[in-house]
């Protein structure tokens, strides 16, 4: 399940709930460019077609996943009251989304540990699809932790990897790995320690693109939302 941080900002949320894939936080270390609140041109490029419309209309949500995540976020796993933040690492479907493996550190503190496994036995035990806690041999909040420190002097690394720039630095809840994006060519698989951790530098990322300050939906990457797009509107 994957999370995104942009401009360096350090964001809470750990925890993302997008359906079918592992959680991958992604620093972006790149910093968001200030542009102009689009014209009403540039708004209607935006808006959806009627047939784009029904075509997300006609889209199925997995009503006992989405009932899962809520729950276990009642019970503080996850979300932004994260009460496990060393060890929650996240959650990955599976079987077509008839099963949901909830990821925790097993080398985590004892106690933390067993009142964790009990919130995740106390959702499992009412929920519509089968929640399964996974052991990972790592520690999610020093991983995350550590991507951050890497994104936040990417410059030093650059110099250190001995590339033009760090496009951004991931951390994927499900193996523990954290990368290293570059914009340049580098070996098929290029890994380095640092802090005890093995890194991995991956070439070939595309730069971040700058976006602009405002934007009128909410997947074009701006900064503000506009609720307006007429000029002058509200944002």
């Amino acid at each position: 399940m994957p999370g995104t941080f942009r401009s360096r900002t350090e964001s809470g949320l750990r925890w993302c709930a997008a359906v079918g894939i592992a959680v991958l936080l992604t620093i972006a270390v790149e910093p968001v460019a200030a542009g102009e609140p689009p014209s009403d041109d540039e708004s209607d490029g935006q808006r959806l077609s009627a047939a784009e419309v029904n075509a997300l209309l006609d889209q199925t949500v997995n009503d006992p996943l989405y009932d899962a995540i809520a729950a276990l976020e009642a019970h503080g796993v996850g979300g932004v009251d994260d009460r496990f933040p060393t060890i929650f690492a996240g959650i990955e479907v599976v079987d077509d989304g008839v099963q949901m493996s909830v990821l925790y550190n097993a080398n985590g503190d004892k106690q933390a540990l067993e009142d964790f496994l009990g919130e995740v036995a106390s959702v499992a035990s009412t929920a519509n699809l089968k929640v399964q806690p996974v052991p990972v041999a790592f520690d999610p909040q020093q991983r995350a932790e550590l991507a951050r420190k890497i994104s936040a002097d990417s410059k030093f690394w650059a110099e250190r990897l001995g590339v033009s720039s760090v496009a951004s630095v991931s951390f994927n809840t499900v193996s523990g790995e954290i990368s290293i994006m570059t914009p340049d060519t580098v070996g098929a698989r290029v890994t380095i320690e640092v802090d005890g951790v093995c890194v991995t530098v991956v070439g070939g990322a595309g730069a971040p693109t700058p976006q602009g300050a405002v934007g009128s939906a909410s997947w074009s990457g701006a900064a503000t939302l506009r609720v307006d797009t007429s000029p002058g509107g509200a944002g």
